[in-house]
């Protein structure tokens, strides 16, 4: 059924949960899974007082989310070939369903839920509400337990 799976992950606690369900998922219908994260660059600092660069932030902390990533996937213990890493740069809420799902050709998006300011119970998270809305495939949100 599902081919392409999208997994968002952010480093957050909830995480390698959101791993786990991908790899169980993939592992049922033999799915390709495209691990996602999205470096938010929306509230980053003006960069006229800065000595590096807008680039040279952007790819220090694409470095640093690919490291991540990979050290994610290098847990799972399935091999790397199952695994495709993404790692872009602006609003999460827009990226992930605009670009990454449409590039992958995502049938599914695992993504996780955070608790806000402990209303946990009430409110996804602003992020996973927006894929929610805006995705045009399945979305399966992952809740710490």
């Amino acid at each position: 059924m599902y081919q392409h799976i999208l997994v968002c992950i952010d480093g957050s606690e909830v995480s390698p949960l959101v791993l786990e369900h991908a790899i169980d998922v993939a592992g049922r219908h033999t799915a390709k899974i495209h691990v996602a994260n999205v470096v938010d660059t929306r509230n980053w600092p003006s960069f006229e007082n800065l000595t590096q660069t807008e680039e040279q932030l952007k790819q220090a902390a694409h470095a640093k989310a690919e490291e991540a990533v990979k050290q994610f996937i290098e847990k799972s213990g399935l091999p790397e070939t199952q695994f495709d890493v993404i790692v872009e740069a602006g609003s999460p809420r827009s990226i992930i369903t605009k670009k990454i799902a449409k590039d992958v050709g995502a049938d599914l998006i695992i993504i996780g839920a955070s608790s806000v300011r402990g209303l946990d119970h009430l409110v996804v998270g602003s992020v996973a509400s927006a894929v929610l809305r805006t995705a045009t495939c399945d979305v399966l949100v992952v809740r710490r337990p």
